[in-house]
C-alpha cells in the first residue's frame, strides 16, 4: 500500500525539515505521520515526558519496542530491528 503525499502545511514542513536535519533525509515514518502532524506532536510530547522521568538509557528505550513485539508474538520485525536487538544484547 502506498500513501500519497499529504498537503504541505506549516506543520508538515516543520516535520520534514526537522527530520531532514536530524537524519539527512525524510524517513517514511515521518511521511506517514505527516498526515496527522497534530497527533504526532501530541504523541512526541507524551513520549518525551515519559522518557524524561525514566531511568532507562536511550538505548534501553529504543530496544523496548522491538522486544515488546517479540514478547507478544509479532513476527513483523524488520531486519534492522533484529540486528539492533542482537547488537544490543551482545553489548550487555
Amino acid at each position: 500500500m502506498f500513501l500519497s503525499q499529504p498537503k504541505t502545511t506549516d506543520a508538515v514542513a516543520r516535520m520534514y525539515k526537522s527530520n531532514q536535519a536530524a537524519q539527512g533525509f525524510v524517513m517514511n515514518l515521518t511521511s506517514a505521520w505527516a498526515w496527522r502532524p497534530d497527533v504526532f506532536e501530541s504523541f512526541a510530547a507524551l513520549r518525551n515526558q515519559l522518557a524524561s522521568s525514566s531511568s532507562l538509557s536511550k538505548r534501553d528505550q529504543a530496544v523496548l519496542g522491538p522486544l515488546g513485539q517479540l514478547e507478544h508474538g509479532s513476527w513483523g520485525l524488520s531486519t534492522e530491528s533484529v540486528l539492533f536487538i542482537g547488537q544490543y544484547m551482545a553489548a550487555r
